[in-house]
């Protein structure tokens, strides 16, 4: 997977914010992420010919499909520095990826600063891959598919729902909003879990797994197949299907949506997004297909269903095949539901 920024995009960047008064700091690496790590006093970037960046790849980042996300969302703030799209977290878009080792938790962490040469960086978003301090190399592969969906939603101005996402489970009816952050990441999951059979398989053969395992094994089994589109009674599946109102608010549906999706772009785009896929290679730029509709949503949109309209919006060409998928998944189209609850 080739890394890369694009020079004028980030030209483009930095002449914008010193205009604006707020220079980034952009801390240099030949790699394409970040490591920060705990030191004697606090967070510090690893230096980028410490043998530990090439240790990190070997151990956690040694799937295609990790180093394939982690390329994404390069591509995505070279593409959301070349469109001039105003950003909330300009220093997280000025840099590549960065990485807390040995953070407490897992999960998207805000306001990190990190020690880097003589200087202190404050980045507003990093991602956190540590186990209670600890680097957990087995913990933090499984961790990185949902805190980078994290940290792209991020940057692509979605808000955040309060409390713990990783509270709601995938079977749980939430709110719309709530339903899309975490299926989107879910989705992100179930991906991973198909590029690495061996490590499902190894899940499935296993008798003593942990809740977290086994939800785990959720995600990468019955996220693909739709499973969750059924009703579950104290984390058990019934044979009774939810309403597609219902459908639309559960993670697990949600994510099964665009875990097809995922599957079924193209990566062709109107003339006029030329500066979005632009900054993408040729093997994520179905990627950024899913991403665009994201940005383009605003506070009215809600869900799903606000999702599907601005990516019908983006590109009309495949409005009814992306219309189709939603019926497939949701049991009825979500622009359809929204238009007749509006109406009434």
């Amino acid at each position: 997977m080739a890394f890369r920024r694009s020079l004028v995009a980030l030209t483009c960047l930095l002449v914008l914010l010193l205009l604006a008064g707020c220079m980034p700091s952009v801390v240099r690496s030949d790699h394409g992420y970040l490591l920060l790590r705990q030191g004697a006093g606090g967070l510090e970037f690893v230096s980028d010919d410490d043998p530990l960046y090439a240790t990190y790849q070997e151990h956690v980042l040694v799937d295609p499909y990790l180093l394939h996300l982690l390329a994404l969302f390069d591509h995505t703030t070279a593409a959301i520095i070349a469109t001039e799209m105003p950003s909330s977290f300009p220093q997280t878009v000025a840099n590549r990826a960065a990485i807390i080792i040995d953070s407490q938790e897992a999960g998207l962490l805000h306001q990190v600063s990190g020690r880097y040469e003589t200087s202190s960086v404050k980045l507003e978003l990093a991602m956190g891959l540590g186990d209670q301090g600890r680097i957990d190399a087995d913990f933090a592969r499984q961790q990185v598919p949902r805190v980078v969906g994290q940290l792209l939603l991020a940057i692509l101005e979605r808000p955040t729902t309060g409390g713990p996402q990783q509270a709601i489970a995938l079977s749980e009816i939430t709110d719309p909003n709530a339903a899309l952050h975490v299926g989107f990441q879910a989705a992100l999951d179930a991906l991973y879990g198909q590029s690495a059979p061996q490590r499902v398989i190894a899940l499935r053969l296993r008798t003593d797994l942990s809740a977290a395992e086994r939800d785990l094994l959720s995600r990468y089994d019955d996220i693909p197949r739709n499973a969750l589109r059924y009703r579950h009674v104290a984390g058990q599946p019934t044979s009774e299907l939810l309403t597609p109102q219902q459908a639309m608010c559960t993670p697990g549906v949600v994510a099964s949506f665009f875990f097809r999706l995922f599957g079924q772009t193209t990566g062709y785009y109107p003339q006029r997004e030329m500066l979005w896929f632009a900054n993408y290679e040729d093997d994520d730029r179905t990627d950024a297909q899913v991403l665009l509709p994201f940005r383009r949503m605003g506070r009215g949109d809600q869900g799903i269903a606000g999702y599907l309209a601005r990516y019908c919006e983006t590109f009309p060409s495949e409005a009814a095949s992306v219309r189709q998928l939603a019926i497939q998944v949701f049991g009825a189209d979500p622009l359809a539901l929204t238009q007749q609850t509006g109406a009434r």
